[in-house]
């Protein structure tokens, strides 16, 4: 069967986008070619189509323990009208088969979608919003085309009290997020969302990352070189001791509020389910141990 170009799947995780190409948020460190580019939008006709060949794939497992889907890995969701439209489609059809579903977005999210996914939702925790803060002070600099810091956290009150779920997400992991680091904490604290998650960056493969890739990771940089699913063109800096000191840090200062190093825990966590990755396993330099996954 022929699947539509922004249909991915790997490891147990399908990634589905509302667009072929271009964003619009301009984001300075995307790993996009373009992220400036505005979004060339699926159709009606061709969300319904991708929608069908998703469900009928043979890799999809419907319900709770079933397949992982992430939308949007390269265009913002909730853009404008279309994207919302496309967005919407697509939980319509997700959500009442019980799939935990992963919604990432630096706009604020309509009441039309969380209505829709309210009420969609087949147990709480189903769908996790993430909600993108890779800066606290610089967005207007680094993400020009985005909803506002502020914008952005009347999220976490707006899905309060709903089924629905939403991580603050530092990824990627900027460099300059140190020095913010007491700006996090502070919003984080005031602002209390369900999780948090500080995610690798990824960016344009370069011959150094290849060959450490190609050496195998290094202890001082796991995972580096790990390819990213769906722009396979990019590898990730790693999970740098940067990295691991923030959010180790986060955990001690942001608590009781869980802290994790990749989504599909997040989302794993929400659900109250092991991810599909199996990181523990497969990944153990981003488990956080925060449950006792695998060990049934």
């Amino acid at each position: 069967m022929e699947i539509f170009r922004p249909l991915v799947w790997e490891h147990g995780r399908f990634f589905v986008d509302i667009a072929t190409d271009g964003c619009g948020s301009g984001c300075s460190y995307c790993y996009l070619s373009e992220p400036g580019k505005p979004a060339a939008y699926l159709s009606k006709n061709q969300v319904s189509a991708l929608l069908h060949n998703l469900i009928s794939h043979s890799g999809f497992v419907p319900g709770r323990h079933g397949t992982l889907v992430s939308l949007s890995p390269g265009t913002e969701p909730l853009k404008n009208s279309v994207a919302v439209r496309n967005t919407r489609m697509i939980l319509e059809k997700v959500l009442p088969l019980g799939n935990p579903v992963q919604l990432p977005t630096k706009e604020r999210i309509p009441d039309l979608i969380i209505d829709v996914a309210d009420s969609s939702t087949q147990f709480p925790g189903q769908l996790v919003v993430f909600l993108s803060l890779a800066t606290m002070t610089r967005s207007p600099q680094l993400e020009p085309g985005t909803a506002g810091i502020i914008d952005r956290l009347k999220n976490i009150e707006l899905l309060r009290g709903t089924g629905l779920r939403i991580s603050a997400y530092i990824k990627p992991f900027l460099r300059s997020a140190v020095e913010e680091l007491d700006h996090f904490v502070t919003t984080l604290n005031k602002s209390q969302p369900d999780s948090i998650c500080v995610g690798m960056r990824y960016h344009v493969e370069h011959r150094d990352i290849r060959q450490a890739h190609l050496a195998g990771p290094s202890r001082a940089f796991p995972l580096r070189g790990e390819k990213h699913p769906v722009k396979t063109t990019c590898t990730a800096e790693g999970v740098t001791p940067e990295l691991i000191s923030f959010s180790k840090i986060l955990r001690q200062r942001c608590a009781p509020i869980p802290v994790f190093l990749t989504s599909t825990c997040v989302s794993a966590y929400s659900a109250d389910r092991e991810p599909p990755q199996q990181i523990w396993n497969t990944l153990p330099a981003l488990c956080v141990r925060c449950r006792s996954c695998g060990t049934s």
